[in-house]
C-alpha cells in the first residue's frame, strides 16, 4: 500500500483505494457466488480490454486551438 505524508497524516492514495475497493467486490463475489478466480480473472481481463479500448466523446467549452498557443 502506498501511502503520503499530507500535514503530518499519511493517507491513502486514490489508487490503493480503487485497488481496495474492487478487492472488496471480488472477495463478496467470490464467497457469495458460484465463480472461481479463474472465471472472475477471465470476466475482470475481458472488462479491463473493453474499458481500455472505449472512447469518451465531449465538447469542450473552451477553444481547444486557443489553448494551446498558450
Amino acid at each position: 500500500m502506498q501511502v503520503c505524508l499530507q500535514e503530518g497524516n499519511l493517507v491513502e492514495t486514490d489508487l490503493d483505494k480503487f485497488k481496495n475497493e474492487v478487492h472488496s467486490v471480488l472477495l463478496r463475489w467470490w464467497e457469495e457466488s458460484d465463480l472461481d478466480e479463474i472465471d472472475m480473472g477471465q470476466a475482470l481481463l475481458q472488462l479491463v480490454e473493453e474499458f481500455c479500448e472505449s472512447s469518451v466523446e465531449f465538447e469542450a467549452d473552451f477553444d481547444l486551438d486557443e489553448e494551446e498557443d498558450e
